[in-house]
């Protein structure tokens, strides 16, 4: 999985969030940020920069903005891998089937040969 890079430390940047309210990053780990909610305190983690494509809105506009892009970005390159991934699997899903369909063939054609062989030897 990419690392998404930030510009700058988004520790202490006000959020909100539809759920629990607003609240405040307060770590910034590899791909998480962590956010303490002004209601009951509590810290959660949520996926970065995905969470502010639906989840998390920061209070300055700019942010959000910069960062809305980033998620929908992020998401369209995670989609189009997806996407790939499953093209790739159906052609290797193919390719077997091809190959068992002239196994088949060939034990077809193999066990002809030995009837018509078997049926020589008994005249």
């Amino acid at each position: 999985m990419m690392e998404v890079e930030r510009m700058e430390s988004l520790v202490n940047e006000e959020v909100k969030h539809l759920k629990f309210g607003r609240g405040s990053i307060v770590e910034e780990p590899a791909e998480h940020i962590k956010v303490r909610f002004q209601s009951g305190g509590a810290v959660k983690t949520f996926r970065f920069p995905d969470a502010f494509a639906g989840y998390l809105a920061f209070e300055k506009g700019e942010l959000q903005k910069k960062y809305n892009e980033m998620a929908m970005s992020e998401r369209r390159r995670r989609e189009t891998g997806h996407r790939e991934e499953i093209l790739r699997m159906e052609e290797e899903r193919k390719a077997a089937q091809l190959e068992l369909l002239k196994h088949r063939r060939s034990a077809a054609r193999t066990a002809k040969t030995v009837a018509g062989t078997a049926a020589k030897k008994t005249k």
